[in-house]
């Protein structure tokens, strides 16, 4: 096998994607997913664990290839927008390092800087920059190299996301990620990315609101949210009910999202794709379709790829939005 690996590490679940260029399109060559060691990347005593399970899980779909592309966290970068008047290529790194020390909350020698040129007219220059603290990248690199990988790249979570959605794609578009604790919000437009934002909330926050109402435990709760999510009145509506109140606080981040990037860009954005393991909540796009009047889907990251051959250690094939992240790495031009 060669290709390239997406590795997205997760809070609960690991997740790899490694995918072949062919021609115009891509191949598929592994897929797999494994849990998460307690504290993750967030824990120096837990990459050693993380590492070694991305190791097996790399052996076990028999994937050859050592090039990796991993994600870091939106909730662990800073990211913003920038507009500068004309100037030279050499100049715009300069201008873009200076205005960071007004955004970039760590004293600039500890972090590392890098760039998109989103837009570029006789008028101004438009650039999307992100900030990373060094500990955080080497604290990634060190687990890949450990798992007996390569680390080609490691880039925002975001980024990875915006390959999710068609770059022919000429309105302003959004891609939601619900993780496990964090959801991400991005929007893109001509295939750039115009706007970011993280908020504390995830998957989990459906699971305990359920774990309350019906007196149940994380597990339990977890299987009913699955299983009926917003779909039927089963429990006398109280599954429903249980949702809605965290639903409501969903829906209020995401229509912040969405003002956010209009009052930026007066745009407005008129397609949403979730992603991220909260997607398969039965009914979600339907009642988000209610709430925002504009057009819901839920990511399919693996169509259009070739998938003849390709070894799968899945817990389900459906509901494959969690892979949204490690596909999008994949992707990646190296």
């Amino acid at each position: 096998m060669s290709g390239q690996i997406g590795l997205d590490i997760g809070v609960s679940l690991t997740k790899i994607a490694c995918l072949e260029k062919r021609g115009e399109g891509w191949k598929l060559l592994g897929l797999g997913e494994t849990t998460s060691p307690p504290g993750g990347t967030q824990l120096l005593s837990a990459e050693s664990r993380l590492a070694e399970a991305v190791k097996k899980l790399v052996a076990d779909l028999g994937i050859k290839t050592r090039v990796a592309i991993s994600a870091l966290p939106e909730e662990s970068i800073t990211s913003r927008v920038l507009s500068f008047p004309p100037m030279k290529e050499e100049e715009v790194y300069k201008a873009i390092f200076y205005e960071a020390e007004t955004f970039v909350p760590y004293p600039l020698e500890e972090v590392q800087v890098d760039y998109q040129i989103l837009q570029q007219t006789p008028d101004r220059i438009l650039a999307f920059v992100v900030a990373a603290q060094k500990t955080i990248i080497e604290r990634y690199e060190k687990i890949i190299n450990e798992a007996n990988l390569v680390p080609a790249a490691i880039e925002t979570t975001a980024t990875a996301l915006s390959r999710c959605l068609p770059e022919s794609m000429e309105k302003p578009a959004m891609i939601l990620d619900l993780g496990a604790r964090n959801s991400t919000m991005v929007v893109t437009k001509n295939g750039s990315i115009y706007f970011t934002r993280t908020v504390p909330f995830g998957g989990e926050a459906f699971t305990r609101s359920l774990s309350v109402a019906l007196g149940m435990d994380n597990f339990q709760a977890e299987e009913y949210k699955k299983a009926y999510g917003f779909k039927g009145g089963e429990w006398e509506g109280k599954i429903h009910r249980a949702l809605h109140d965290v639903f409501v606080r969903l829906g209020e981040e995401i229509k912040k999202g969405l003002l956010a990037f209009q009052e930026e860009w007066q745009d407005q954005v008129g397609f949403l794709m979730i992603a991220g393991g909260g997607a398969s909540l039965p009914g979600l796009t339907e009642e988000l379709v209610k709430i925002l009047g504009i057009e819901v889907q839920i990511n399919q990251p693996l169509a259009g790829i070739d998938l003849e051959g390709a070894k799968w250690l899945v817990q389900s094939r459906e509901d494959l939005a969690r892979f949204a992240v490690a596909v999008g790495l994949a992707k990646r031009k190296t």
